[in-house]
């Protein structure tokens, strides 16, 4: 069964993004987070960001499991997630985003959930 498991190809999950009149697919894996700012959500990836008209509940939505919302303006990738301090969620390229002090509990939880509640490989963290 485990070499049955490891056969099967997972499909990768694409959210699709109108920006600037075209529609384009985006991998939700390589999304770090999402920002908004003046009724327009940005979703930032390793190179490149997404500018859309959303709203970030209908940003948080779209991108489903894996997210999590941090403060009332972000929406972070747990995938790119390497550190998690009392204020603020540091990305493996360096990228800080604030983190609310009401979420700070649900965003660890979600931290080491996504380490495999242990000790997590992904890299090294930069707390403040």
């Amino acid at each position: 069964l485990d070499r049955a498991a490891a056969n099967v190809v997972k499909k990768e999950r694409m959210i699709l993004l109108r920006t600037e009149g075209v529609s384009q697919r985006v991998p939700a894996d390589s999304i770090f987070y999402a920002e908004v700012l003046s009724h327009k959500v940005t979703f930032y990836t390793r190179d490149r960001k997404y500018e859309t008209k959303l709203s970030i509940s209908e940003a948080e939505e779209m991108l489903g499991e894996g997210f999590v919302r941090c403060h009332r303006s972000y929406v972070a990738g747990m995938r790119h997630v390497v550190c998690v301090t009392r204020n603020s969620v540091v990305f493996e390229d360096g990228r800080t985003i604030p983190l609310a002090r009401s979420a700070y509990h649900l965003m660890n939880r979600a931290f080491i959930e996504e380490c495999g509640g242990g000790l997590c490989q992904k890299g090294q963290g930069n707390p403040e």
